[in-house]
């Protein structure tokens, strides 16, 4: 099971509107995503982009993200959302103690600690113990 980093959600829009990286158009395809999770903070970071894109009157491309995010994110991803309890904060203080780590990422990790994380940014999580996938990186297997 697969939980998406922010950056690979938002990838996945672009792959919908046909402008997606290559590698990450190929490992989406290999995908059942009753098998793929968000967590609420990647939830919370998209929604923060798009009331950045609000702010900064770029009011069309919030607009199209908030459609987006309705519409399909929350829609995909309905029952498939995992939020913070009290055994991820537990975790999340684990990785904490002696060298703390970026809270987001970290909450992340925690949250996802049986599942792999699909992200760009593995450094981010460099120190944890996660499962990590790169579909930028990802070569498809030899058939």
């Amino acid at each position: 099971m697969i939980l998406l980093d922010t950056n690979i959600l938002s990838e996945m829009r672009k792959i919908q509107k046909g402008t997606g990286d290559k590698n990450v158009t190929t490992w989406v395809k290999t995908l059942d995503l009753s098998d793929v999770y968000l967590n609420s903070i990647v939830i919370g970071k998209i929604y923060r982009g798009i009331l950045l894109k609000e702010f900064k009157h770029d009011f069309n491309q919030a607009q199209s993200l908030k459609r987006w995010f309705d519409e399909w994110v929350l829609v995909e991803f309905k029952n498939r959302i995992l939020h913070i309890d009290v055994k991820a904060t537990m975790i999340w203080a684990n990785l904490q103690v002696p060298n703390p780590k970026a809270i987001n990422d970290s909450y992340i990790a925690a949250i996802a600690h049986d599942l792999t994380i699909a992200t760009r940014n593995t450094r981010d999580f460099e120190g944890m113990p996660v499962k990590l996938v790169n579909p930028f990186e990802w070569v498809s297997p030899q058939t």
